[in-house]
């Protein structure tokens, strides 16, 4: 576990830390649970689509999310 469910996390920027696939997937699932998080900045880590379910999954379940940072990654930009 990343995060301690009991740690009251607000702001975390991980710009630029050259961040794994894997390493992103449990980070984002234990960011999940958090209650207290309000701005999550991913952004220039190299993240592909492969980041997108467990992305997703933090917008879904993460309510108190007001901000996530995406860019300069390799998220395809394909839309509906």
């Amino acid at each position: 576990m990343f995060v301690k469910s009991d740690f009251k996390l607000e702001v975390l920027h991980l710009e630029n830390v050259d961040i794994t696939e894997s390493v992103a997937a449990k980070f984002l699932e234990d960011v999940t649970d958090s209650r207290t998080i309000k701005v999550l900045n991913l952004s220039r880590n190299n993240l592909s689509d492969a980041s997108v379910g467990p992305i997703c999954d933090v917008l879904d379940r993460c309510q108190s999310l007001d901000a996530l940072y995406l860019h300069y990654n390799k998220i395809a930009g394909k839309g509906g």
